[in-house]
């Protein structure tokens, strides 16, 4: 054995493998929690028609009901929250690979993901205050459509969007 190989089970290398092991848990969590909030987002924005108001439901055919329809079952219920834990993880996997210091790997892709939760949160709400103000206050199932949530499905976007540029920079980024 050469004098730079250091043996597994030495002090550095079990903190480490600890803060790895610490950090992949709480990543794993922080994508079940975003898992969860997605698809709060897809119910509320990509499902405007999800009550029983069936009087202001458009017609069958119609572009807003097939995305209403789309949205509101599996498959497409999921597709957005796959979409979104699809990308994170294939950039965690490719993160993994091209750093040779693993170790905080996990932790800065958690903390990205508490982020972005919490922005989220902020544009859920700056939407649909904004679709109040522009449209109107909703009443019950009644004024149901995608006139009142295109600003959150855009903001969204746009901040999901940014989210991955901002972990790609770290992904792709030269190993120091």
């Amino acid at each position: 054995m050469t004098m730079q190989t250091r043996r597994f089970w030495s002090t550095n290398d079990m903190s480490s493998t600890i803060i790895f092991m610490v950090g992949l848990l709480l990543l794993i969590g922080s994508w079940l929690l975003l898992y969860g909030w997605v698809a709060l987002f897809t119910e509320a924005y990509l499902v405007p028609w999800y009550c029983c108001d069936f009087g202001t439901i458009p017609d069958p055919g119609s572009w807003p009901r097939a995305i209403n329809d789309f949205f509101a079952t599996a498959p497409g219920s999921h597709l957005p929250s796959f979409l979104l834990i699809g990308t994170s993880v294939t950039l965690f996997i490719i993160t993994l690979s091209r750093k040779r210091s693993k170790t905080w790997i996990p932790m800065i892709f958690f903390i990205a993901t508490i982020l972005l939760l919490g922005a989220d949160w902020i544009v859920t709400d700056l939407s649909w205050a904004l679709s109040n103000w522009i449209v109107g206050p909703r009443v019950g199932g009644i004024d149901a459509g995608f006139h009142r949530t295109w600003y959150g499905i855009l903001s969204h976007l746009l901040l999901w969007i940014t989210f991955f540029v901002l972990l790609a920079k770290v992904t792709f980024s030269k190993d120091q």
